[in-house]
């Protein structure tokens, strides 16, 4: 009896314990945003999504399609543990400073046993449905309030751009405080940028280093654009680089690119080159950029 009654009180204290590890999902996160209170209350992961989508070039639909079933899916919110925040961002007509994020929430528990994320299953002092009910809130939303899964529809509204401000959008998400994306504050950080790449400014122009400008032809077959060390030897263009690197929040950070087509703009060789400038360019400020292309770059099939 003593062997029992031992046995009895060791799961009563430590599974009730381990239960408690877990937040509550409607006492422990904001029912708005669907985020912790008080993220430091609790030892688990803390994770943040950020995406930004080029908005400066007419998203065709099966571009948008491929956006949608790659990112705002179910099954993408699904690959990162409970109360990790999804955030998206426009690279679009505004300046870089007054772009706003367009969504900032956490996804909830799907209140389901996971293999993947023991936090997901509702806890012993949750509501099965209600727990449910919430993540399904998250996904789909209500009347009033966009869910994660209908962002798809947001993504394709485009506007005529003078610039397209990739790079600076990019390092603002970096440096900004506003934008909650600082390597302090989460255990991990992805960041994804769904783009055709082609950065257009003053300051930094891929069409003229890509010889698609007429002032500025190059031998395509020969090299279809200059290679970033010969974009640094330019004095003004090194100095922006160098000046606006964002090397100190590089930490606990994970860069994806999901690369659009567009066969009016680009062809294959100045894709690859594209890419590559990219990579150098990341390289430069300090990431380290995976070997294999495919663990950080996704290319858009041909439609």
């Amino acid at each position: 009896m003593k062997l029992l009654a031992t046995i009895f009180l060791f799961l009563f204290f430590f599974g009730s314990s381990n239960a408690n590890d877990f937040p509550n999902t409607l006492t422990d996160a904001d029912p708005k945003s669907f985020c912790l209170k008080e993220p430091d209350a609790f030892d688990i992961d803390q994770e943040h999504v950020m995406i930004i989508v080029d908005r400066t070039t007419n998203l065709a639909e099966e571009q948008i399609e491929w956006i949608g079933d790659n990112i705002f899916s179910s099954k993408f919110a699904s690959n990162f543990p409970p109360f990790t925040k999804f955030s998206l961002i426009f690279a679009d007509d505004k300046s870089v400073q007054l772009q706003e994020l367009q969504y900032s929430k956490c996804r909830p528990k799907t209140g389901k046993k996971s293999k993947k994320f023991e936090g997901d299953l509702y806890g012993s002092d949750e509501n099965e449905l209600v727990v449910k009910s919430t993540y399904n809130r998250f996904l789909n939303g209500t009347d009033s309030v966009t869910g994660f899964l209908n962002l798809k529809n947001e993504i394709g509204l485009s506007q005529k751009a003078e610039n397209t401000f990739v790079l600076e959008t990019f390092i603002r998400v970096l440096t900004d405080p506003s934008l909650d994306f600082s390597k302090e504050d989460y255990t991990k950080r992805t960041l994804i940028i769904a783009s055709d790449l082609m950065q257009y400014s003053d300051n930094l122009n891929f069409y003229k280093y890509c010889g698609m400008q007429s002032s500025f032809r190059l031998n395509e077959k020969k090299n279809p654009c200059l290679t970033f060390d010969m974009i640094m030897k330019n004095k003004t263009v090194a100095d922006y680089i160098n000046n606006t690197k964002p090397s100190r929040n590089l930490d606990n950070l994970e860069i994806k690119m999901m690369y659009l087509n567009f066969d009016y703009e680009t062809n294959r060789d100045i894709d690859t080159a594209i890419l590559q400038l990219w990579a150098d360019y990341f390289s430069h400020i300090g990431y380290q950029v995976p070997e294999d292309a495919q663990d950080w770059i996704e290319r858009q099939l041909d439609f």
